[in-house]
């Protein structure tokens, strides 16, 4: 009877630990609110920023769970870009949901999930609170990434590459809830089954609303391998920068000669229009073309009289005169840093 119950604690013991092993989180269901803000120097003449918030929503102990970013990347200085940042992933034991908000669709990737272990070769070096639950502090060798870490739950992230920081944050956290299927689900888009993992695809990770993601990938890459960023990267500075604003290089290539064609026609379209109805629709034209690479609504705010009609039109030309200056040097540019120098 002794051995028996040994062998029953035992195995008892053995499965707790197994069960264990395959949990990702501490707690059993929970929510979590996260600020974004990142940003530095993309070149000598432009700024990128990083603003937006995220959305953790998981259960059973974190084998389910369901990932949401907004915000926005824009730049300032001699490159003026907006692009808003909308990205939901859902994770269930063997596929990963991606939503592609731009084709409607969502991209299924099955893969066994692996448990990420948040705290796997960094160092501890103290504790904090951070929205209101108290969290373990950890950082990597050459201090580039640190982590506050509570039950495996990450409530903060810092990531330092070359001049680019990037900084999550819980602001609200949740244990114990329940969900209602829509707080789990996903929109009812047609499914696509897809690898991001494909040749394929490697481009779609340096598109604006994925550089959140793609900061967490490198930062994870830093960590997985344990060495310092200089290290696992391999890259010069100039390299990195041209690969996250990938992106944005591409756009300003393609929406700036049509932006510049754009402003010609709605520079003809105003000197013709002849009421307040027909110099909206040549403003509208107008800011189709120019909200691809900004959102600038401060235009539809004018009270379109002839006064603010000609303001218009005077700052419109003397916008012609200026890119209509540097095209060339646009069309030559091989990424961002030339781009940059370019529009300076």
């Amino acid at each position: 009877m002794k051995n028996i119950l040994l062998y029953t604690i035992s195995i008892f013991f053995l499965i707790t630990i197994s069960n264990a092993s395959s949990l990702a989180f501490g707690e059993k269901t929970g929510e979590i609110t996260y600020n974004i803000i990142g940003g530095g120097k993309l070149t000598k003449e432009t700024n990128l920023n990083i603003k937006g918030t995220s959305i953790l929503r998981f259960k059973n102990w974190g084998t389910q769970k369901k990932e949401k970013d907004e915000g926005v990347v824009y730049t300032v200085g001699a490159i003026e870009y907006k692009q808003k940042i909308k990205r939901l992933e859902k994770w269930t034991k063997d596929e990963i949901i991606t939503v592609d908000y731009n084709n409607e669709q969502l991209l299924i990737n099955k893969k066994n999930i692996k448990i990420i272990d948040e705290v796997k070769n960094l160092t501890k070096i103290g504790n904090k609170d951070i929205a209101g639950v108290s969290c373990d502090m950890y950082e990597n060798k050459d201090k580039s990434i640190s982590k506050c870490v509570y039950k495996n739950i990450l409530l903060r992230l810092e990531i330092h590459i070359f001049d680019i920081v990037y900084i999550k944050e819980a602001t609200d956290v949740k244990f114990d809830i329940n969900f209602t299927s829509d707080e789990c689900g996903t929109p009812d888009y047609p499914i696509q089954a897809f690898s991001i993992l494909k040749d394929s695809n490697k481009k779609s990770i340096f598109k604006s609303a994925n550089l959140c993601k793609f900061l967490n990938n490198i930062a994870d890459k830093i960590i997985d391998n344990n060495q310092s960023k200089n290290s696992i990267l391999n890259i010069e500075r100039d390299d990195f920068i041209n690969h996250i604003a990938l992106d944005i290089y591409t756009k300003e290539k393609k929406y700036l000669p049509k932006l510049l064609v754009s402003m010609k026609e709605t520079r003809e379209c105003l000197q013709l229009a002849k009421n307040p109805f027909e110099i909206k629709q040549c403003v509208d034209d107008h800011y189709i073309i120019k909200s691809k690479l900004i959102d600038d609504k401060e235009m539809y705010k004018l009270h379109w009289d002839d006064k603010s009609t000609k303001l218009f039109l005077d700052k419109l030309e003397d916008d012609i005169i200026d890119l209509q200056s540097k095209m060339p040097c646009i069309k030559r540019a091989k990424n961002i840093t030339d781009l940059s120098t370019c529009l300076k």
